[in-house]
């Protein structure tokens, strides 16, 4: 008896081991292109567009091109590399009243959930800035077609809109309005 019952103990552990390496092998580490991909704000001075980017510190993509719903995202932003187009507006950018680049060196996304459709789908997670952490959800589109799940290399971009104000942000309000429009193009090969 406890000869069968081992034979099938083994059995049952070979059978499912590929298995479960399979699963766990389709999630892939992915690195962003930090020569092609960008990151750029918009933000309503007086109800006119300014326009301004920043540069990406830290990038963690794990995908499963399979199964994009077992991915995983986790970037940071370096806000004293933001620039904004011409000095004083990058100053203030930086500056105490709006990011306080000084005492707040990073801004950080680390998805919880992302939702494919399609040709994109929905991101959500949780994004720090000056040290307030919000549940926030960006939309996200593949760049020119969707990956194979083999693929090796694929862009994509995602978009959204935070209030400004939620982060403490506030500084300017009388001319600069608590709406701010992100776009990220990231592109990105497997590790």
């Amino acid at each position: 008896m406890t000869h069968t019952f081992t034979k099938r103990a083994v059995l049952g552990a070979l059978l499912s081991t590929p298995f479960v390496n399979l699963a766990q092998a389709a999630t892939r580490d992915f690195r962003l292109d930090t020569s092609r991909s960008e990151v750029r704000f918009t933000y309503y001075l007086e109800g006119s567009p300014g326009h301004c980017s920043i540069d990406v510190s830290d990038a963690q993509f794990r995908v499963d091109l399979a199964d994009l719903g077992r991915s995983s995202v986790r970037v940071a932003l370096n806000p004293r590399t933001i620039r904004a187009g011409f000095l004083p507006a990058t100053e203030a950018l930086k500056g105490a009243k709006l990011l306080d680049a000084r005492r707040f060196p990073s801004i950080s996304f680390e998805s919880q959930s992302i939702q494919p459709s399609g040709a994109g789908g929905a991101i959500s997670g949780d994004l720090n800035i000056k040290g307030t952490s919000r549940r926030e959800n960006f939309r996200a589109q593949f760049i020119n077609a969707v990956p194979t799940p083999d693929a090796t290399s694929f862009g994509i971009q995602m978009s959204g809109m935070v209030d400004r104000h939620a982060y403490g942000v506030s500084g300017f309000s009388s001319f600069v309005g608590p709406r701010v429009d992100f776009r990220i193009r990231a592109y990105l090969s497997a590790v």
